[in-house]
């Protein structure tokens, strides 16, 4: 399949933007935050209001909150944010990776995306030609099951990585 940026994204690119942190996660003017919506786990994921994500106390509490999350996720939070953190991860990975030889040409070794979510790092991944298998690990069933329709990752796994994972001793 064609891995297209979405339409409220520019196109990826091999180099990563200068900046910080911080600046990958602000939200654009436009976003239009809702302050006043009702708290969660009431209120549907839709804006990019991190509030909920920041008081989470336990797993079953990401898993709820990441359920209601999941179908509005790439659409919604991430592309109201112009969230680059998985391209400028991408691009950082496959310049180090040229740079030590580990990559040359996109094919290299295979990726583990830990908190794979809807797939965001292997979408971009991906766009930027990475040919590899890609891995991914995610606590939330529902944001997997985003991902797994993206068709990138060789294998999705379900699992709480502060716990042993699935398979091991």
């Amino acid at each position: 399949s064609k891995i297209m940026p979405g339409p409220a994204r520019p196109a990826l690119r091999a180099q990563a933007h200068p900046g910080s942190l911080a600046k990958l996660t602000q939200p654009r003017a436009s976003s239009g935050l809702d302050k006043t919506a009702s708290p969660w786990p009431y209120r549907a994921m839709t804006n990019p209001d991190l509030s909920g994500a920041y008081a989470l106390n336990s797993a079953e509490d990401c898993r709820r909150l990441y359920a209601e999350w999941a179908g509005s996720y790439d659409h919604g939070w991430a592309a109201t944010m112009d969230y680059r953190l998985p391209a400028e991860v991408a691009a950082a990975f496959l310049r180090a990776g040229s740079q030590s030889g580990d990559c040359a040409g996109g094919s290299g070794g295979t990726v583990l995306d830990v908190g794979a979510g809807t797939g965001l790092l292997a979408s971009a991944l991906r766009g930027l030609g990475f040919t590899g298998p890609i891995d991914g690990v995610d606590l939330s069933a529902d944001m997997l099951a985003v991902a797994r329709r993206k068709g990138l990752y060789r294998t999705l796994i379900e699992a709480d990585i502060t716990r042993p994972l699935p398979g091991s001793a």
